[in-house]
């Protein structure tokens, strides 16, 4: 077999058929050229970027952002359990279900918007690199980020239901906990002493979602 067909056969032949004319998910280049330009923005270009700047506050843009992840992640749970995911994917081992039925279908749906949400959740880094907090860009950061897109991105394409839906509910879970534990905490320094105990329990989750992947 040549490289052209090798792709098709891989790219074509063995896609979901429901999911493999969508977004993102017919061709791996916009996935991966994004994947590329993140880690070279907050590898590269962005800590040379800042180097001789002062760190930008954007407390407001944050605000929104960790609203709008919270409200993300807590639609795509609802949808998930919605779709009969803690039935069919969660309990019991299910062969992968490719029809147009119903709940399939929605689940198809739920992990494409969880991947889109993965990709939006870049912007997380690109916040710490505009804000000079560059020892937040560790290995263990970008590993998650970057290999959850890349899991939920191959799950929509070839197994986008089943068990493949759990990393997805666990990882959705872990963000609405993060991402209300982070708006809580911008409250001010009160808020931030109340809440102290928490930390180490959401840093705690935050592991535990990581060694899921594994």
């Amino acid at each position: 077999m040549g490289l052209a067909e090798i792709y098709y056969h891989y790219n074509t032949e063995l896609a979901d058929k429901r999911t493999n004319d969508w977004f993102m998910i017919s061709s791996p280049v916009p996935f991966l050229l994004l994947t590329a330009l993140y880690l070279y923005f907050v590898l590269d270009f962005g800590p040379k970027y800042m180097k001789d700047r002062q760190p930008y506050s954007l407390k407001t843009f944050i605000y929104w952002y960790n609203i709008f992840q919270i409200i993300s992640n807590a639609l795509i749970i609802y949808h998930a359990f919605d779709a009969g995911w803690f039935k069919d994917g969660f309990l019991f081992c299910r062969t992968i279900d490719y029809s147009f039925d119903r709940n399939p279908y929605k689940l198809t749906q739920v992990a494409w918007y969880t991947m889109c949400l993965k990709m939006i959740d870049y912007i997380e880094t690109i916040l710490f690199v505009l804000r000079k907090k560059n020892k937040q860009v560790s290995f263990l950061h970008l590993y998650h980020h970057v290999s959850t897109a890349f899991i939920v991105c191959g799950s929509v394409k070839y197994f986008p239901n089943g068990h493949a839906i759990t990393l997805v509910v666990v990882n959705c879970v872990i963000h609405v906990i993060m991402y209300t534990y982070y708006l809580l905490t911008s409250y001010g320094p009160e808020m931030q002493k109340t809440l102290a105990p928490f930390k180490r329990m959401v840093t705690i989750a935050q592991m535990l979602s990581g060694l899921f992947q594994f």
